[in-house]
């Protein structure tokens, strides 16, 4: 059976702020400065849309917007379309909120995105200044999906490309179960509609099926979650923690001893958990009776997730170096390691390619293999001084190259792609299919 692609968190991100900026060029484009005013807000940008370039609209300046400009986390939108991803995809409902609920700030995405029609819109969105290459269709995706999710949850009938959404499949593939010979493989279905039941029991027969899974605040001190996938259960668990201690936000406030204006951030956390300073997880931590250091990583993961990320590769990439002084005293000299480039094998031996002296011409070089008859000698082989070449070699063209540990033994050829490695990693992020 085909499986269906999955559209990219980043791609979403990428066409909602294209259509943000479209539809907010449009309104400029229409009412002028008259705009917000028009649909009742202050005179300045809501925060977190771009403030738009009116004289670049009338053709009065060479400023381009930008999507860049578009802070999603501040909008409503953002955080409900996160939330959505990790629910479509990751089958996580949002902490603290009944389907239903979820289902209504669904709908307003859905609105924007599958009901909102306009020429203008579609010229200011297809044009690439604007819209600066999204990718088209990954909105419309994500709301299937999570639709399909909803009404599954819902207890609700399901039509037949629905349920093969959740399955994971194409609807060609549904649509032959519905005709299968064996009644355990059969989907019963009535004018390509599904009774939630019947599509439970075909659903639970199937891999890539995956049942919703309903995370639930825990009162008890100390308790928290593995990991808050998101800027809306962000600040849906303060919400729910807090109440649960039975604690308000003025208690709360009262706890920590905040001035006026921290009082009314702290306040506003729960619905603009984007704002949270990392620098006062630790104080809010202990209003929550949760460890700092994991609330922190959850603020840091939201807000900052690239940083965190390449963080995260270097403590990695430091546990797979050579430990200081471990070195044998040939490897640190005729033979210097290169540690960018790491081997494990299935073992837990750590290898990396090592530059080896040639007694003939005394080049020290990396030696490198292309595979093949007689590959594993010195004449077939190719020496390579430059690392940046001898990666380029292993990673992307499937060369061969000498390896030794820290110690200096095993000085053997090893491919990336080879049954004794298990894992390769290139500046500390895993690299090959192993």
């Amino acid at each position: 059976m085909d499986h269906i692609d999955t559209p990219s968190l980043e791609q979403i991100r990428h066409e909602l702020r294209a259509r943000l900026l479209a539809d907010t060029l449009r309104s400029f484009t229409i009412f002028g400065d008259r705009a917000l005013a028009l649909a009742g807000k202050s005179p300045e940008a809501p925060r977190g849309l771009v403030t738009p370039p009116l004289d670049h609209v009338l053709g009065r300046a060479p400023l381009e917007p930008s999507l860049e400009d578009i802070e999603l986390a501040a909008l409503p939108v953002g955080k409900t379309v996160d939330a959505m991803y990790d629910y479509a995809f990751s089958a996580r409902h949002p902490l603290g909120m009944t389907p239903n609920h979820f289902s209504d700030e669904v709908e307003a995405v859905e609105d924007f995105v599958l009901s909102f029609k306009s020429d203008l819109f579609d010229l200011f969105l297809r044009d690439p200044i604007h819209s600066q290459g999204a990718p088209q269709g990954a909105l419309e995706s994500l709301c299937l999906h999570t639709r399909a999710r909803l009404y599954f949850d819902k207890g609700e009938m399901l039509h037949l490309d629905q349920v093969a959404l959740l399955a994971g499949l194409n609807e060609r593939s549904v649509r032959n179960a519905t005709s299968a010979a064996d009644p355990q493989q059969r989907l019963h279905a009535s004018d390509d509609f599904v009774e939630n039941t019947e599509a439970r029991r075909w659903l639970r027969s199937k891999r890539s099926f995956k049942p919703t899974v309903f995370p639930e605040v825990s009162e008890v001190p100390g308790e928290h979650p593995n990991v808050i996938s998101n800027l809306q259960d962000l600040g849906r668990y303060l919400d729910v923690r807090w109440q649960g201690l039975g604690k308000s936000l003025d208690d709360v406030v009262a706890e920590l001893g905040w001035d006026k204006q921290k009082a009314a951030y702290l306040r506003a956390l729960p619905a603009e958990p984007q704002l949270l300073d990392p620098r006062d997880c630790e104080a809010i931590a202990g209003t929550l009776l949760v460890s700092p250091a994991w609330l922190v990583k959850q603020v840091m993961q939201l807000k900052y997730p690239r940083q965190v990320e390449l963080l995260l590769q270097a403590s990695a990439m430091s546990s797979l170096l050579p430990a200081r002084g471990s070195l044998d005293p040939e490897v640190g000299d005729a033979a210097m390691l290169s540690t960018r480039l790491v081997f494990v094998l299935h073992d837990g031996t750590r290898l990396f390619p090592c530059r080896m002296k040639n007694r003939l011409t005394k080049r020290v070089a990396f030696r490198l293999s292309p595979g093949g008859t007689g590959g594993n000698t010195l004449e077939a082989g190719e020496e390579v001084e430059d690392e940046d070449r001898m990666i380029d070699l292993v990673v992307n063209h499937g060369y061969a190259v000498r390896m030794a540990s820290e110690r200096g033994g095993m000085k053997s050829l090893y491919k990336l792609a080879g049954r004794a490695v298990s894992h390769a990693f290139l500046d500390g992020k895993q690299v090959g299919a192993t």
